[in-house]
């Protein structure tokens, strides 16, 4: 993608771009945005958005500023700004965000704490720290 090409989200240049032929495994580490609209394994951390595309498969945990899900993940996220799950959607893990919108057709599938204005810096430090299991396991399907 050539730099006068690419795109922009809230004024801000995606300036990464997995594409829908990529998969990729292991720990993505970013100062600026990012579009997914392939596969990803591991960890993505970003200090700007995460923007999932409707084909994107993701089993990561994420931690960004601003999530974007349009297309699936399996793990937890922490958006220390906004998350927002668009129709087509699909996440199955725990999110810790300060903002929260659900389309319609949308899923959340696990817990959601809410990040408050009257967190400290270590409170924010521990969000998306997730040495310990959360308490809500699913039952085994039979």
């Amino acid at each position: 993608m050539k730099k006068q090409e690419k795109r922009s989200v809230d004024n801000e240049k995606i300036e990464t771009v997995i594409g829908s032929d990529c998969v990729f495994e292991g720990i993505i580490l970013l100062n600026n945005s990012m579009l997914v609209q392939g596969n990803i394994k591991g960890k993505v951390e970003s200090k700007g958005q995460v923007i999932l595309g409707k084909e994107s498969r993701v089993e990561a945990d994420i931690v960004s500023n601003q999530v974007m899900v349009n297309g699936s993940v399996k793990g937890n996220i922490v958006a220390y700004e906004q998350l927002n799950v668009g129709a087509t959607g699909r996440i199955r893990g725990n999110v810790e965000a300060r903002s929260v919108s659900i389309a319609l057709g949308g899923l959340l599938d696990g817990f959601c704490h809410m990040l408050t204005d009257s967190m400290d810096e270590d409170d924010l430090n521990a969000a998306g720290s997730y040495d310990e299991p959360f308490p809500y396991e699913k039952p085994p399907e039979e």
